[in-house]
């Protein structure tokens, strides 16, 4: 499961990367006003993938999200980029609310997905073993 979880990070941290890269190339986060969202939400389940590929299964990894996520917008303040934010306060609140929203579909979708691996590498009940 780690090696799946790992090439999934991998997977989706590129596809971020390359996103950011054009957005920056382009002004996508100056154009479109949603692509700042899909980038925190896209962020959020990034590192919760991370976090579960490392710790496991634990609601652990839905707060290391939110902590680099509080983390970033720490980065932002002091680079001095929230300053040219006319609605800082809002910015700061949807970026953190979209982090913990694909931190949360991330770890609901890994959860399903541990869930059903564990019910098709159950062992199947012998006709005798049956209840009738």
């Amino acid at each position: 499961m780690r090696l799946t979880l790992l090439t999934l990070a991998t997977l989706l941290s590129t596809a971020i990367l390359l996103a950011h890269l054009a957005a920056l190339q382009y002004s996508w986060y100056w154009t479109y006003w949603w692509f700042d969202i899909l980038m925190h939400a896209s962020g959020g389940a990034l590192i919760v993938v991370l976090a579960v590929a490392a710790l496991g299964l634990r609601p652990a990894a839905l707060l290391i999200a939110l902590a680099v996520g509080v983390g970033w917008e720490g980065f932002e303040v002091a680079i001095g980029l929230a300053a040219i934010e006319d609605r800082f306060v809002f910015d700061t609140t949807l970026d953190l609310f979209m982090d913990t929203l694909g931190a949360a579909g991330a770890y609901g979708m890994i959860a399903v997905w541990q869930f059903r691996s564990r019910l098709s590498a159950a062992p199947a009940a012998s006709p005798d073993q049956t209840l009738s």
